[in-house]
């Protein structure tokens, strides 16, 4: 991999690589940018890394840049072990090992070393956020909600927009997520806010661990059987969307509008889309009801058309906000039918906005 990124840097004009720095590389929590801009990133840190092999902050970033472009198991085993070698028992060393061990028993070891060298760094609290969760340490799980929750890596436009997320769903709903920018900021607003605590999170990429899956599905006495589960991490996936609700009719299962599509193939003529999720159904329903008690009563919209923060258009959450678009047109639709033309012209401005900002075009 060395070679060929260096011979990749070496191809580009010189002015270029002189004016180019790279930059910091947040947790998806925080920023999302796109795969293009991370492998550039990744190709400038490691420039850095090549010329200043002890910087510790400068394998951190190399290493979330590659992960972020995509990069390979090995490529980025890769890195971990050239770390090893030059900055070994640092803070982002283990740091570093932790994050790309997944979800294991040795990732808490090596995440629980990292914050013990550095308890006030936040970079270790999404992970043993997620680490505790993977014990199903409730405990726990809330102390790093709250450090995480107090650190500035949660963007708060993310945070508004899963509060809606949760909001979209039925008493006692079970949700599917993927990804950890997607399903950290669910579990910390269940966690230091208390909202929706009915709401049961299951997140696809943590449920790929048998042991977590076996004690996860358990506690929440959800049924799950099946003789021969695919290896392959995508048609795993697609099995426990369709198998659940199969094995468990009487819970109410839904799909964060996050997933994605690949996912939820074999079910997709039996969702319903509420809000900021999709309901699975067998029998047809009335989601447009449901999506209007959402945005009119239940969600917060406020942050759509005010920005509190200032946040940039790479923030979390307004990555994510496209989301809303699909939900608010059907309602768009629904208003113009019934005559609400004050409501749809009100709404159409937001849908614009949202467009706009997400380039997105109609």
């Amino acid at each position: 991999m060395k070679k060929v990124i260096l011979s990749l840097i070496l191809l580009l004009p010189v002015g270029l690589q002189a004016a180019d720095n790279p930059q910091t590389i947040y947790p998806k929590t925080r920023i999302i940018e796109s795969v293009d801009w991370y492998n550039s990133q990744s190709l400038q840190w490691y420039d850095r890394v090549s010329h200043r092999r002890t910087d510790a902050e400068a394998w951190v970033n190399y290493y979330l840049s590659s992960r972020y472009a995509q990069a390979s198991k090995q490529e980025l085993d890769k890195i971990v072990s050239d770390m090893q070698e030059v900055i070994p028992d640092s803070y982002e060393s283990y740091l570093v090992k932790g994050w790309n061990a997944g979800f294991s028993v040795d990732a808490g070891d090596y995440l629980n070393k990292a914050f013990a060298k550095r308890p006030d760094h936040p970079a270790s609290y999404a992970a043993l956020l997620l680490f505790h969760e993977y014990m199903l340490q409730d405990a726990t799980r809330k102390e790093f909600s709250q450090r995480l929750f107090q650190s500035n890596e949660l963007s708060q436009s993310l945070l508004n927009y899963s509060y809606n997320v949760l909001m979209s769903l039925a008493d006692g709903a079970i949700l599917f997520t993927e990804g950890d920018n997607t399903t950290l900021p669910l579990f910390v607003l269940q966690d230091v806010m208390n909202v929706r605590r009915d709401v049961q999170v299951l997140n696809l990429d943590m449920l790929h661990d048998i042991t977590y899956r076996d004690a996860k599905l358990r506690s929440l006495h959800i049924k799950f059987s099946s003789d021969v589960l695919p290896d392959d991490v995508l048609q795993l996936k697609k099995t426990l969307c369709a198998l659940l609700p199969e094995q468990n009719p009487e819970k109410k299962f839904y799909y964060a509008l996050t997933l994605s599509q690949d996912n939820i193939t074999s079910i997709k003529n039996q969702l319903y889309v509420v809000g900021l999720a999709s309901m699975l159904s067998k029998n047809r329903i009335d989601n447009i009801s449901t999506i209007k008690e959402n945005f009119e009563n239940q969600f917060l919209l406020d942050y759509l058309t005010v920005d509190f923060n200032g946040e940039s258009k790479t923030a979390a959450g307004k990555v994510l906000n496209a989301n809303y678009l699909v939900p608010m047109l059907m309602l768009d639709q629904h208003y113009l039918k019934n005559g609400e033309t004050k409501k749809a012209k009100d709404l159409e401005s937001i849908v614009m906005r949202l467009a706009s900002e997400t380039n997105k075009i109609f």
